[in-house]
């Protein structure tokens, strides 16, 4: 009821500016519209009526997103996007990984860094969890 009312409301002056345009080619070959004639009087009068815009309704997203999903499912083509973005991630991860387990197996002293900014050491018993930590992480992304 109240959606109806603000529309009307809305249209009202919309429908008061409803004027008549003028449509005329000058001399060049160039088409004008204006709301005044032109000076010679050759024009042709077109009526400009206002529609009223359309409100979309709420749910017509949805629906149109789930076509369009059912629409690519039957061809088959996917979201090739998405799998290419979780392709980079993959790959990121699995660069990550492996670096971590080189530096993890192959330095003498290895250090993280913390929330203030200073380097702190692996101790030597907490090393060999985290080279499981990360072999988990390279076969889980390495193929």
């Amino acid at each position: 009821m109240i959606r109806s009312v603000l529309l009307a409301l809305l249209l009202l002056p919309l429908a008061a500016a409803a004027q008549t345009m003028y449509k005329w080619v000058d001399e060049k070959g160039v088409t004008h519209f204006s709301e005044s004639p032109p000076p010679d009087g050759k024009a042709a009068k077109v009526e400009v009526k206002p529609t009223a815009p359309e409100t979309p309704r709420s749910d017509d997203w949805r629906q149109r997103d789930l076509e369009s999903r059912q629409r690519r499912a039957a061809k088959g083509t996917g979201d090739s996007e998405v799998q290419k973005r979780d392709q980079q991630m993959r790959g990121t991860r699995c660069s990550t990984a492996r670096r971590e387990l080189d530096g993890l197996k192959n330095a003498r002293r290895v250090y993280k860094i913390d929330a203030k900014g200073e380097r702190v050491y692996v101790e030597d018993a907490e090393r060999p969890a985290l080279i499981e930590r990360w072999e988990q992480e390279a076969r889980k992304y390495c193929d």
